[in-house]
């Protein structure tokens, strides 16, 4: 199950962290470990440790002075906005101007679509249609069968009524075959 999922991720991360901390040189290898711990946090919903693991990360490639671990910045907004409830179309467009910019276009086309999902909860569906298309101009870069569920998942969400009904109950197909267990939760 995806509680049982959850529980041995914890007990592999307090693995890790031992065996890293037990090193001499751990090298980069910290800054990836800080910004996995926050993408785990994040996902278990516990937002303010999220942010602390992904801002740790981003410090080190600062602090070390290499590059840049976007990943971790996402992992950083995406906590911030759970923590405040605060949008920030300006910014976000601002972070994936510098995601595209240096390529990451699989994480670019990632940030379009969650931050399309959360804009359109919060009903701003302007923000969030606009999120979306921004993504799909990047589909010839990177597409994938879980990128083309999730763009289609949160289309749906996008449209009103018997409309929003049917698209929703197509991805149902969709997700038993991609094995899909959050998107299918959340229809």
């Amino acid at each position: 199950t995806e509680m049982e999922d959850f529980k041995k991720a914890a007990m592999y991360i307090i693995t890790s962290e031992k065996l890293l901390n037990n090193l001499k040189d751990s090298g980069n290898l910290l800054q990836f470990f800080y910004h996995y711990k926050a993408e785990f946090y994040y996902a278990v919903g516990e937002y303010e440790k999220a942010h602390e693991y992904a801002q740790k990360s981003v410090d080190m490639c600062i602090t070390w002075g290499i590059t840049e671990n976007y990943e971790a910045h996402f992992v950083k907004l995406l906590s911030e906005i759970q923590q405040s409830g605060k949008l920030d179309y300006e910014r976000d467009s601002a972070f994936l101007n510098r995601v595209f910019m240096e390529n990451l276009y699989k994480l670019g086309r990632i940030a379009c679509v969650k931050l399309a999902e959360i804009y359109i909860s919060k009903d701003m569906k302007e923000q969030g249609i606009e999120l979306l298309n921004r993504g799909l101009n990047y589909v010839s870069k990177i597409d994938t069968d879980m990128l083309r569920l999730r763009y289609e998942y949160v289309g749906a969400l996008a449209k009103k009524g018997a409309e929003r009904l049917d698209s929703l109950t197509k991805q149902v197909g969709f997700i038993e075959i991609t094995e899909n267990n959050e998107i299918g939760w959340k229809i």
